[in-house]
This record gives structure tokens, sequence and C-alpha cells, in this order.
């Protein structure tokens, strides 16, 4: 998380550090015990992947980390499933987006 605070001070419209940092905080919450570490890692993980959106609004691969952030938190409503759509739509030819759109799919009880 270091490494990509830093990258982030030389270069601040980078998406890619953003994303990583991101993913990481989603790997934190999965293997917190806390369940306040693992709220804030969410909330964490949410406001990078919304960051890393503003610089690169077309990466399927921000579209589809940030859907498990919303659906594993139980927060499903219309934007969450626009999100879902975009990484499908962004993502088709990316076999890592398609699996997070049916495991997001598949955990909403949406197939």
């Amino acid at each position: 998380m270091q490494y990509l605070g830093n990258s982030l001070r030389y270069s601040p419209k980078q998406s890619l550090p953003l994303e990583l940092m991101g993913a990481l905080q989603l790997r934190r919450m999965s293997a917190a015990r806390d369940p306040q570490l693992a709220v804030a890692c969410r909330g964490s993980a949410n406001t990078d992947f919304h960051m890393a959106l503003v610089e690169r609004p077309t990466s399927p691969f921000t579209w589809a980390n940030l859907t498990p952030v919303e659906t594993l938190s139980g927060e499903q409503d219309e934007s969450c499933f626009r999100r879902r759509g975009a990484a499908e739509e962004l993502g088709t030819w990316e076999p890592e987006v398609q699996q997070v759109v049916i495991f997001v799919a598949s955990r909403s009880g949406i197939a």
C-alpha cells in the first residue's frame, strides 16, 4: 500500500495504483476477522475504485472490482446493476472480468 501511495504522489492521475489499492482492500476485507475492520476496508476499496473510475472510466477491471464491494455489502440497487452491466460490456473479451460478473450475479441471485 505504501508503494502504491508513493506512486500516486509522483503521478496522481493514474488509475492503476488506485485499482490495485482497492483490490488490496478487498483482500483485507475478505480476510478480516474484525467486522469493523471489514467495513473500513470495504469503504476504502469503494473509494479507491470510484477514484480510479474518475481517472479511467473505460476500465472494465475497475467496474468489475467495484461490483463485489457493493454486492457483498448488501448494497444492491439500480446503480449496482448498471455498474455490473458496464463491466460486462467493457470487458467482453476479458476472462477475469467475466468471472467477476458471473460471481456477482450468482451471489445476488441473478443469473
